[in-house]
């Protein structure tokens, strides 16, 4: 009998533990090795190896006291020092000997740390020291001997079997799972991130408010089986905010499908960041009207959002049918933004649900000077690689108040209301490798009280250092849009004058469709009114009714290799008295079936060379007024086709004294003849500019002449020997 007794109690105790088992197996992935393993099984840890339950019953059941070999820690101990802060069971280093601390404490002393059990020696020696630390990591005696009463240990394993894997818990095992729409677990969810740092979300679960993840290091990952899910309630706040620094949220699944959001107060969202140094990757989120976010409460350092997608994104402007009476909509409804310092997003994607009227889809911002939180890096340091955005976003890529940033490898799929891509008020700024699709519905209005000048590109109020290169950019054919548009901010009083040094190169801007079809003056290829004597080099234009447009450019521009295909005028160019006279050139390129090749009023200088005209259709116009100083050389034209040259609005007669250079040139039509009192006049531009041997001059004479020499003096010689001499 007392066998059958003892039979009967051990096969009790098994089922005890076997029940334990089996909760510890759907809380953790290492529960499986922790059960499974044999009895001389060395489990490793996060916080050092553990021996396998195999191994705990066999001890505890034949050799209660026997001694177990010294254990190995897995992770480095840190270091003690005194105002340190420790967690539970961090492993920590005095002397060259490992102490485990037994709870969350603030060093002081060290013996007083000993003497206070806030920490102890970090080696297993006894079964007993083994199960404390295994299963509760608490200092307080637990006797699993078989023979205690059955009661007690239920008791021990249902309250001490979830902190067996430590710091690491699932929604599953603590039951936080909901049933029902109107179901809010926030305070459960809240109370298992405030006591755990590894959670596993391998349920779904309404809430109806934020959840608030605070420690610090945490760790919180999704299941295909996991999804949180915004309740009713939540049209003012985010699912999860993340205010423990170095936090990482991974493979984690946000629903939002009462499609709640607000006008006014909080951003409805999947994630809100006040922390630093968070990555967040491989998460997903739907219906979210501000889907991840760092919060603009401060500027927020290292935010990292990787691989993520925003499906189906809304948002709380008045949509494509805007009557321009609601001015909802531009502060709020963004798929991706990081505010303030230092951030990442990449290989995300973000998509607009139809019909609804977000703001922007990926956006990174500087915070001005009146934040709470700064850091060295203010309002600098952002990238944007290898994302892809679509759908009925007013912006799909923005960079504003930004020191240093690079936007590369991207694709706007279509659908932007406003711009493919801005810029404002930023500086050193390197955009490449770009593909945009800007198919704007010309009826949709979204935003309309606010007049945006919409386009695939803009560039708005000022900046400095913007490098745009190796771009592909695309508009529909009844997209009245212009391929980039630049807007000055009139009422700033310093920082950079309208937008410096701005580079445009290697990239292609083309409209689909047939140019005869695009009557209107808005059919703008780049709009560099607002630039300060930019760099365009390497483009390729087709299709615009006007392909290069600056009307009262700063200090004019510089050109160099430009293609022009199909429009009706390649390059419009028009001063502004108040802002005196600018300089143009031209060097190089290529315009192709074109009537008015260029266009020039009020210069200080054009200078227009090695440029070849190819126009099969009809005779294409260089028209050139109000230029002080104009020199044309080398533009050269298909053999029998004419470009007719117009300056101030005449194509004959005694030659300009603003024409300081005009010759070299193959099929440029003009009957300007230079006066012979011209090269009698050694001050006239003709004897100071240009002159060199080879350079021959038709005048009003009909002879034609040749410098002797380069000076200002020397004699002009004609054909026939007539010789004037300058004086």
């Amino acid at each position: 009998m007392e066998n059958q007794g003892k039979n009967l109690e051990l096969n009790g105790a098994i089922d005890i533990i076997r029940a334990a088992a089996d909760r510890a197996n759907s809380a953790s992935f290492l529960y499986h090795d922790f059960i499974h393993a044999d009895e001389n099984s060395i489990i490793n840890t996060e916080s050092g190896p553990l021996p396998s339950l195999a191994h705990l019953i066999r001890n505890s059941i034949l050799s209660k006291n026997s001694k177990i070999c010294e254990l190995l820690h897995v992770n480095d101990a840190q270091p003690y020092y005194e105002g340190g802060h420790y967690n539970k069971r961090d492993l920590i280093s005095k002397n060259d000997i490992t102490y485990i601390a037994l709870k969350k404490f603030e060093s002081t002393n060290f013996d007083q740390d000993l003497r206070e059990k806030n920490l102890s020696l970090f080696e297993i020696t006894s079964n007993d020291q083994l199960n404390k630390l295994a299963f509760t990591g608490s200092s307080s005696d637990i006797n699993i001997d078989v023979n205690d009463n059955i009661a007690t240990l239920s008791d021990w394993l249902e309250n001490a079997a979830p902190t067996i894997i430590l710091d690491r818990a699932t929604t599953s095992w603590a039951g936080i799972k909901s049933k029902h729409p109107d179901d809010d677990l926030a305070d459960n969810l809240n109370q298992l991130f405030n006591d755990k740092k590894n959670v596993v979300v391998d349920t779904p679960i309404y809430v109806n408010k934020s959840i608030i993840a605070s420690l610090d290091r945490q760790l919180i990952i999704g299941t295909s089986a996991g999804l949180l899910l915004a309740g009713k309630s939540m049209q003012n706040s985010p699912i999860l905010n993340i205010t423990g620094n170095r936090s990482t949220i991974k493979d984690l699944s946000f629903d939002n499908p009462h499609m709640v959001a607000s006008t006014q107060g909080g951003r409805q969202g999947a994630i809100s960041i006040s922390a630093d140094n968070v990555t967040v990757i491989n998460c997903n989120a739907w219906k979210m009207l501000h889907a991840f976010s760092t919060a603009s409460n401060g500027e927020w350092f290292n935010t990292k959002f990787m691989y993520c997608n925003a499906f189906e994104c809304i948002g709380v402007g008045a949509g494509p049918e805007d009557d321009g009476t609601s001015n909802f909509g531009e502060d709020r409804g963004d798929a991706f933004s990081t505010w303030g310092s230092t951030g990442y997003m990449i290989g995300c994607y973000a998509q607009m649900m139809n019909g609804q009227d977000g703001r922007i889809a990926f956006h990174a911002e500087g915070l001005p000077k009146s934040h709470t939180r700064s850091t060295p890096n203010s309002e600098a340091d952002f990238i944007i690689s290898n994302c892809m955005a679509e759908g009925s976003f007013r912006r799909h890529f923005v960079f504003e108040g930004v020191d240093r940033g690079i936007i590369n490898s991207c694709i706007s799929r279509g659908g932007a209301t406003w711009w493919s891509m801005a810029i404002s008020q930023s500086k050193n700024i390197h955009i490449s490798s770009i593909v945009i699709n800007h198919d704007r519905n010309q009826n949709e209005t979204q935003g309309a009280s606010w007049t945006p000048r919409r386009a695939a590109i803009a560039m708005m109020n000022w900046s400095q250092s913007i490098t745009f290169s190796d771009m592909t950019v695309v508009l529909s054919a009844n997209n009245q849009d212009r391929a980039l548009t630049s807007i000055e901010q009139s009422l700033r009083t310093s920082g950079p004058d309208g937008h410096e040094n701005t580079v445009i190169q290697n990239s292609i801007f083309s409209r689909e469709g047939d140019r005869n079809q695009q009557n209107d003056s808005t059919y703008q290829g780049l709009d560099i009114r607002a630039l300060n004597q930019p760099k365009l080099v390497n483009l390729k234009l087709n299709n615009f009714n006007t392909a290069i447009y600056a009307l009262h450019t700063k200090k004019g521009f510089y050109s160099s290799n430009i293609e022009i295909n199909n429009s009706d005028n390649g390059y419009l160019i028009k001063g502004h008295r108040e802002r005196g006279k600018q300089n143009y050139v031209i060097s190089g390129g290529i315009i192709r079936n074109t009537r008015n090749c260029i266009q020039a009023d009020f210069a200080s200088t054009v200078s227009i060379n090695d440029l070849l005209i190819i126009n099969q259709d009809a005779t294409s116009i260089i028209d050139i007024n109000r230029a002080d100083n104009i020199t044309i050389h080398g533009v050269n034209s298909s053999i029998g086709e004419k470009t007719h040259l117009f300056i101030d609005g005449k194509n004959d007669g005694i030659r300009p004294a603003s024409i300081t250079f005009l010759e070299g040139n193959i099929c440029l039509q003009h009957n300007f003849k230079m006066s012979v009192a011209h090269l009698a006049d050694i001050n006239h531009n003709v004897n100071h500019k240009n002159k060199h041997p080879g350079l021959f001059i038709f005048c009003d004479n009909n002879l034609i002449y040749y410098p002797e020499g380069s000076t200002p003096g020397d004699t002009w010689r004609a054909i026939n020997g007539e010789r004037i001499t300058p004086n």
